[in-house]
């Protein structure tokens, strides 16, 4: 060693290469879990967080609502409407699209297990959404619009009408929960709602389906009316504001353009 000068040994490639393999790899380990081809006894789902929304839906008193104000069944048999109702509550909370997916949901037994019951068939959810139209009312109103209207808005059967109240029933029994919320904003404005449809036409964005007109409480988020008409880019004569009455609550319309 020359005086301030140090020097160090290096090892070649191979002998680093030996070092490497002597650590394992992560991949080299087995699993921590063993697989049994022996079936499970136990019944179980992927949809272990749809009870809450359920949970929800009953413990605002909606099934009483629903007995209250709407009968569309026709025989003692079946589901009863509110049942009916939950199930589609159920269908959106779980990501469905179309009648069909009742299919796919009826198979999962531990969903059923968990909210006692099983839900409809798509033949049988698509009967009881038939009950709140009627065709005669949107023949009427087509011929009670002006020469110069596009948009139409059909009269509410009995069954309609009657979800409109258990809607305000819902909205009724937010507001009591949440006494600190003094502020009732109506937010209205036409929402399009996409759809595959035959019947769904081309909307102003491009996409085909539906432009209802909703009344929304902007501060819960929860919508408070919907009208239903066809694809329009706005309505004439319908953004009046909606009336409502809750025990301190302040009402602020706010219409949308």
């Amino acid at each position: 060693m020359c005086s301030g000068i140090r020097t160090r040994k290096v090892r070649d490639s191979r002998t680093m290469a030996g070092m490497r393999r002597m650590q394992p790899s992560p991949t080299e380990s087995p699993l921590l879990f063993e697989v049994d081809p022996k079936p499970l006894e136990e019944t179980l789902t992927a949809l272990g967080g749809i009870p809450l929304v359920v949970q929800a839906f009953r413990s605002l008193g909606l099934p009483g609502s629903m007995q209250q104000h709407v009968a569309v069944k026709e025989r003692e048999r079946g589901y009863d409407e509110a049942t009916f109702v939950e199930s589609f509550v159920i269908l959106n909370a779980a990501g469905g699209e179309c009648l069909d997916d009742f299919a796919h949901l009826r198979s999962d037994g531990g969903l059923a297990e968990l909210v006692g019951h099983e839900l409809p068939s798509p033949e049988a959810a698509r009967k009881f959404l038939n009950a709140f139209h009627e065709e005669e009312k949107i023949e009427e109103a087509q011929q009670r619009r002006l020469p110069d209207a596009i948009a139409y808005i059909p009269e509410e059967n009995r069954a309609l009408e009657g979800l409109g109240r258990v809607n305000r029933d819902l909205i009724q029994r937010l507001g009591e929960r949440c006494a600190d919320q003094k502020i009732f904003t109506v937010d209205q404005d036409a929402t399009i709602i996409e759809s595959r449809k035959r019947e769904a036409l081309y909307t102003y964005e491009g996409s085909r389906g539906y432009q209802p007109m909703l009344a929304v409480w902007a501060e819960m988020d929860s919508c408070y009316r919907m009208h239903r008409k066809q694809n329009v880019r706005y309505m004439r004569n319908l953004q009046q504001p909606y009336s409502l009455r809750l025990y301190g609550k302040s009402l602020i319309p706010r219409l949308g353009t």
